[in-house]
């Protein structure tokens, strides 16, 4: 399992959904089983477990969704930038 950060430095940036790519969109609405559009008026914690899976995948093949699922609010919110 990957380490998760407690918090995130300052200078980290922000997530901007609008980089996904494509395949990234697809594979998230397929974690979630619905549109980005109609998640994000659900709940929230799958949708920022899915875009925090998605984004720590690109520097770490390794890491999972349950990896994310040990990410506290806190630390993902700022990764997030929300």
């Amino acid at each position: 399992m990957t380490n998760k950060p407690e918090t995130t430095d300052d200078d980290s940036p922000a997530f901007d959904i609008e980089d996904l790519t494509l395949n990234e969109l697809g594979d998230l609405e397929m974690i979630l089983g619905t549109s980005l559009e109609k998640a994000q008026d659900e709940g929230q914690a799958k949708l920022m477990q899915g875009l925090l899976y998605i984004m720590k995948r690109r520097d770490d093949a390794d890491f999972t969704m349950a990896d994310a699922g040990e990410y506290s609010l806190k630390a993902v919110t700022a990764l997030l930038g929300n």
